[in-house]
This record gives C-alpha cells, structure tokens and sequence, in this order.
C-alpha cells in the first residue's frame, strides 16, 4: 500500500529522497508543490526530473482528505466524515457557538470518545 506523502515534514522527506539518493534541495522543491501550489499529481512537479516523479507515484500518493459526507443540524454543527486513502474514516465535527467556532478533529481511526456530537 502506498503511503500519503502529505504525512511527512520537510525532515522526514529530505531523509526520503536521501534513501533515494537525491538531493536534499528535492525535499523543498517537493515540499513547495505540495504546501505551497496544492498539486495532487506528482507529474505536475515540472523541476523535479521525471524518473523521481515516476519513484514517487509508485511509492506514495499526493491525496488530499477529501469529505465523504456532510451533515448539518439545525444550530449550524456540521459533522464531516473523511475517506482516507486506505478507504478507512476520520470524522470532524464544527460547532459554531456565538462569535467562535469549535472543531473537533478525529485523528484516530475510530475515535475513543463516545460524545454525542462525534460518533466514530
């Protein structure tokens, strides 16, 4: 199974292209389309050589969370649930109250708490 390259910092994936033996400058470079233009393809990284975009596309996926649905109640709450790349789920939850927004953020698979608003 590939692995999200989104789930690396810019130390990790310097120690990635390392392994490979690229450069460390190729980190940032792939770091910059990542954070900086949001590609989701990596044969849109036009200054990175192409046989280290074929490496990465058949190594890691660029995805981003993506919603699987949507709901909203009455009071403005929304609860998000995400597909993640492996087609496991992470929920998220956003509570408006007054002038500030509250977000609940699962970041497990299957959230230990069992609040009324996030039922993973």
């Amino acid at each position: 199974m590939t692995k999200n390259i989104r789930n690396f910092d810019l130390e990790e994936l310097k120690a990635i292209l390392s392994s490979l033996n690229e450069p460390h400058f190729r980190a940032e470079q792939i770091y910059k389309w990542l954070y900086i233009k949001g590609i989701e393809d990596f044969s849109k990284m036009t200054d990175v050589p192409e046989q280290l975009r074929n490496t990465l596309s058949r190594n890691f996926t660029p995805e981003f969370l993506k919603p699987e649905e949507i709901k909203s109640s009455k009071d403005g709450t929304k609860k998000i649930l995400f597909r993640l790349y492996d087609n496991k789920f992470i929920e998220s939850v956003i509570i408006p109250e007054g002038r500030r927004t509250t977000v609940c953020i699962s970041t497990q698979i299957g959230c230990k708490y069992k609040s009324t608003s996030c039922v993973s």
